[in-house]
């Protein structure tokens, strides 16, 4: 029975949107444990055996975690502390790509790509960090899924393994020309992070996807110096622009090229 036509089409959607909840509450988690090279505070530095004791806590009770808080019993502080944004965020994109995809394995590849954007924009968010030790296995992840990805070609698997490289090379390139010409509004983490939206997307997607970052960063940018929420010289995260424009170019595909393209012809 075809999902997409019969009675499990929705439930099958909502399905996918708990199951995103789900993931973004793991991505909040994530987001205030994940090894960063320092804890959250001063105080947690003298207390990191009561802190790991409290996060193993934090583990165990995963599914009822919207019911209670955990805190450190040696230093007070709530060790989980997150945006609900994300949680259902992460559920609208999760139930947004299976309405856009077809129900087959490949849709589970966006999926894993859209977590991990999730998860990076939200540490950049909280903790002004892009760290390495999520960007490395995650390009090295996306390279190796894109061969399957829904945006793949009928090209043979070393032809499409060809493009990712090309667009993280590609994507590489710009940012860290972008990096080393600005002022620091584009962090060393934006240009690794970069290199993998460049792996997700491949090349020629990533133009289009780094020309919608650039505008919906300076959009974003121009917004909140009008709303006074920051000032000229305040640093804005980057890496949820970059990331917001590439799963827009993963949900339009080739449609974000003909535009960018089209944009130029004009």
């Amino acid at each position: 029975m075809n999902v997409q036509e019969g009675w499990l089409y929705w439930p099958y959607i909502v399905s996918m949107v708990l199951l995103g909840i789900l993931v973004g509450r793991a991505i909040n988690l994530a987001a205030n444990i994940f090894p960063t090279g320092r804890w959250q505070s001063a105080q947690a530095t003298r207390c990191c055996h009561a802190h790991q004791r409290a996060i193993a806590y934090i583990w165990l009770t995963f599914l009822a975690y919207p019911f209670h808080r955990v805190g450190c019993e040696c230093c007070h502080s709530l060790l989980l502390q997150g945006p609900r944004v994300v949680e259902f965020g992460t559920g609208f994109l999760f139930g947004l790509v299976s309405y856009h995809f077809n129900v087959t394995m490949a849709t589970a590849v966006p999926l894993i790509y859209m977590s991990i954007f999730v998860l990076i924009s939200t540490m950049d968010m909280k903790n002004r960090l892009v760290p390495n030790k999520v960007v490395y296995p995650a390009t090295v992840l996306v390279f190796l899924l894109f061969p399957i990805s829904q945006i793949a070609s009928d090209k043979s698997i070393w032809e499409l393994y060809l493009v990712s490289i090309e667009g993280g090379v590609a994507s590489f390139l710009i940012l860290l020309f972008i990096y080393l010409a600005s002022s620091g509004d584009v962090g060393a983490g934006d240009v690794k992070l970069g290199a993998l939206i460049g792996a997700a997307t491949g090349f020629p997607l990533v133009l289009g996807s780094l020309a919608l970052a650039f505008v919906t960063g300076g959009v974003a940018a121009l917004l909140l110096v009008v709303l006074k929420a920051r000032g000229l010289k305040d640093h804005m995260p980057y890496a949820p622009c970059l990331a917001g424009a590439a799963v827009i170019s993963l949900l339009l595909g080739e449609n974000i090229t003909e535009w960018y393209q089209a944009l130029f012809k004009q």
